[in-house]
């Protein structure tokens, strides 16, 4: 398989104007002009693989340039070549609405592959390649004490997990019914985790956010969703700003925000799995 970098030209620049630059400025009092900030034309990508999923809804874009007013019609770009390669397959994505572009009916997302995406519009190109991680060996889950950064007292789930050299690791807390489906699940995560390399542990420990005092009451209906992601998510959200799940702030341009985008755009395209476990025990 070529490699990605080879396909396209690797080109990053120090700054990058948010996409919705000109709908943030146009309240400001003082006049700004376009020439201060510079401003150059990439591609916005956003696409989160599932293991087990249908391979769709992946978002391409375009950033816009201070002056010009936000327009989605804009914006959104409907007309982009994307294609996703698998083992010796390539897919040609459809776009269906908003910027949205879908594989083939029946084409899903399998853990352990690797996929390649590859965007072209108006003579830019870009693309990314990730791997859907397999799920892996998970420990006990049990509910534990803790302090938040203003020192209060809190309960969190605690996970255990052996992990691999290429993984991530995210975990929620979640509240199942008495007949074993998820009830209620966080929207964010409290941290992303991998192992560093030349660490001398075998095992990592995932801790989620805080566990609100209703459903810490009820231990025994809880469990933990363990998120695994290839190790590009790890630098991405160590820098991104924001503790919410991946898949509502993807696309969300910054300066200081590492990207696994190359070429012409900015964004993540990234494999993920998840596996649910009830609680071990309470501490």
């Amino acid at each position: 398989m070529r490699n990605i970098q080879s396909l396209i030209q690797l080109r990053l620049f120090p700054f990058l104007l948010l996409i919705v630059a000109g709908f943030l400025f146009a309240g400001c009092e003082q006049a700004v002009e376009e020439e201060e900030f510079p401003y150059e034309t990439k591609l916005v990508i956003r696409g989160l693989l599932e293991d087990g999923q249908d391979i769709k809804e992946i978002f391409i874009g375009r950033t816009l340039p201070v002056a010009v007013p936000f327009r989605a019609d804009f914006s959104n770009l409907p007309d982009a070549v994307v294609s996703i390669r698998v083992d010796s397959l390539r897919y040609i994505l459809k776009h269906s609405k908003d910027g949205l572009y879908n594989a083939p009916a029946g084409v899903k997302a399998r853990a352990g592959k690797t996929y390649e995406l590859l965007v072209s519009w108006g003579g830019y190109s870009a693309g990314a390649i990730t791997k859907i991680p397999d799920v892996g060996s998970v420990g006990g889950v049990f509910m534990v004490n803790s302090v938040n950064d203003t020192g209060k007292a809190i309960r969190v789930m605690s996970i255990e997990v052996t992990p691999r050299a290429d993984e991530a690791y995210a975990a929620t807390w979640l509240a199942f019914t008495q007949s074993g489906q998820i009830y209620t699940e966080d929207t964010k995560y409290n941290t992303v985790v991998r192992k560093l390399p030349g660490a001398a542990a075998n095992t990592l420990q995932i801790l989620s956010a805080e566990v609100p005092a209703s459903y810490a009451s009820k231990p025994q209906d809880l469990g933990a969703g363990i998120y695994v992601y290839d190790t590009s998510f790890y630098d991405y959200f160590k820098t991104k700003g924001s503790s919410k799940l991946s898949d509502a702030v993807f696309g969300q341009p910054s300066t200081s925000v590492k990207w696994n985008i190359l070429g012409d755009g900015i964004g993540m395209f990234i494999g993920r799995s998840k596996t649910v476990k009830a609680i071990s025990s309470s501490q």
